[in-house]
């Protein structure tokens, strides 16, 4: 048990966070030679289709990996590898039809959709990338799978080839069709057949994978005269899992959608003129939200890993094990967002600066400063959303998302008459604040053993702000002997040197969330060297699954493994 548990949360939301890293480079080396290759109107088609696969893919896969990995997980612990073999069959043969169907509507109806979005020569596109949305269903059965294993490599890596076969067949093929003068329309075609090729290879990867994936190995034990259920009740379960998850996403994604319109005509009624308000929002979006936007590709891993644990953990009917799961993603959810939160607001001008033009920089950065906090609620809205979903309570974040959305949709023009500009980033802030207040309760209120907020977040928010101030105080310093860029690595080198030293003293890392780190054995034991974590603290969390597992099986009066 100690080591399934070591493997779970740490270990693959690293695996996940370092992938999803990786991909956003990759994404921003295929990004910047798309753009300077089909130009704007190029990428204007392009955007165009890809504004409508995203709509098809919320509407018909968003909530399936974490809905089918809860249903594999819950299955996987009972060990009952027959519904574990049925759940995956009958998710494959109806995400798959979802698929051909989506991908058909995309492929004929593209002149509809490009004339809906005012934007006709965009409809070549939209073919070329209709496959993508039949590649993804596909993609989406086979990571849930294994993300209910909890084996989070296959993800990883499908995300990897998925974003290397964009970027290498669609900038040869926007490429070929600009040095044949084909026109932009078809240069941005060939970028979408790049992105359907790149999703293709991804598939390919987990459907090899999967041939050769020996599942037993993660079973502590398999009982095949368990009943699998009929079809119709995992139908059932994978709708009740999967709604709630597409309904969250969609009005987070219709909120960010209206933003726009609401921000634009609030600052035109506060008294900017278009060109002003246009500039001012622009500068918002393309400065201040990217930075915002990166602490999240290390928070959603969290969220990806922490459901198929936690749906395990429910169907063992261990609260301490419940506990732990939540205990754990909480405190490593904390553990990023809050220095990334602080060392974005402390070091916003700077980093601005490393990045941009200077005018830009000054201009954004009291955005971003304002934004900034934001970064510890969305994260934890991201993890809380995740855990209730696990917990058996998919309908509190749709609640709790529609209520963040609505409160920014009332107070952002509000704000932005009182504020200017500097009202959206308030109003994000106190949507995001919202949602993790109402996700909070129910957690608080559902849980046997009540999670220790204080505990969870008091010390490294100290930690946080104290690395935060030295490192503002350092770029400041060293800046003028330096140079700003250089100043400004250091501080950054400098605030995560003093976070982590904060964070050791304090003790907030307790043995058992140690072990689950890679090389968490060799951390562990200087770790206890040093006398910042207990010996009896490995003792108690190597004894505590056996105890469990022994326990469930004896109640259930099967037979012994």
């Amino acid at each position: 048990m100690r080591s399934e548990k070591k493997h779970i949360l740490f270990s693959g939301a690293i695996i996940l966070a370092l992938a999803g890293a990786l991909v956003k480079v990759i994404g921003l080396v295929y990004k910047i030679p798309l753009t300077n290759l089909i130009k704007s109107e190029g990428m204007g088609y392009f955007n165009s289709a890809y504004t409508i696969y995203t709509f098809f893919y919320m509407l018909s896969t968003a909530g399936l990996p974490v809905a089918i990995s809860m249903l594999v997980s819950q299955a996987r612990t009972l060990g009952n590898r027959g519904r574990v073999k049925k759940i995956f069959s009958t998710a494959t043969v109806i995400f798959l039809a979802v698929g051909i169907v989506g991908s058909l509507s995309m492929f004929f109806f593209a002149d509809f959709f490009a004339k809906m979005l005012g934007n006709p020569p965009a409809a070549l596109s939209i073919k070329a990338i209709s496959p993508t949305l039949f590649f993804v269903t596909a993609i989406s059965v086979l990571r849930g799978y294994f993300q209910g294993h909890q084996y989070m490599l296959p993800t990883a890596l499908s995300q990897i080839a998925e974003a290397l076969g964009k970027l290498g067949f669609g900038i040869f093929l926007a490429y070929t069709a600009i040095e044949k003068e084909y026109g932009y329309e078809k240069a941005s075609a060939g970028a979408a057949i790049g992105l359907s090729i790149g999703m293709g290879l991804a598939l390919v990867y987990l459907a090899l994978t999967a041939v050769f994936f020996k599942s037993e190995k993660y079973y502590e034990c398999i009982y095949d005269n368990m009943p699998s259920g009929s079809r119709k009740s995992i139908i059932n379960a994978l709708v009740k899992a999967a709604l709630p998850i597409t309904f969250s996403a969609s009005v987070l994604s219709m909120s960010n959608t209206l933003d726009l319109a609401i921000v634009m005509h609030a600052l035109v009624k506060s008294g900017l003129s278009s060109a002003a308000a246009n500039a001012a929002y622009g500068n918002y979006t393309a400065l201040a939200v990217p930075l915002f936007n990166l602490p999240i590709v290390l928070i959603t891993p969290i969220a990806s890993t922490v459901v198929p644990y936690l749906a395990g953990a429910v169907s063992s009917g261990s609260s301490k094990k419940i506990s732990s799961a939540v205990s754990v993603s909480l405190r490593t959810t904390a553990l990023i967002s809050f220095p990334c939160a602080m060392g974005l607001c402390a070091l916003a001008d700077p980093i601005l600066r490393l990045l941009f033009d200077d005018a830009l920089a000054q201009a954004a950065a009291p955005l971003l400063e304002l934004l900034a906090p934001s970064v510890i609620f969305l994260s934890l809205a991201t993890v809380t959303n995740a855990l209730l979903q696990a917990l058996g309570r998919p309908l509190v974040p749709v609640f709790s998302m529609f209520a963040g959305a609505a409160v920014k949709i009332i107070l952002c023009p509000l704000l932005i008459g009182r504020f200017s500009i500097k009202g959206t980033p308030i109003s994000t802030f106190i949507c995001y604040f919202t949602v993790c207040a109402i996700n909070f309760i129910f957690i608080y209120r559902d849980m046997k053993e009540k999670p220790r907020f204080f505990a969870t977040f008091m010390r490294p928010l100290f930690a946080s702000f104290a690395s935060s101030v030295g490192a503002s105080y350092a770029c400041a310093r060293l800046s003028r002997i330096l140079g700003q860029e250089i100043a400004c690595l250091v501080s950054i080198a400098l605030a995560a040197v003093i976070y982590f030293i904060l964070i050791v003293i304090t003790r907030y890392l307790s043995g058992e969330e140690i072990l689950m780190l890679p090389r968490g054995e060799k951390i562990l034991k200087i770790f206890e060297k040093l006398g910042l974590v207990k010996k009896s603290e490995r003792k108690s969390f190597e004894n505590e699954g056996n105890r469990n597992f022994k326990s469930q099986r004896r109640a259930q009066n099967r037979r012994s493994c």
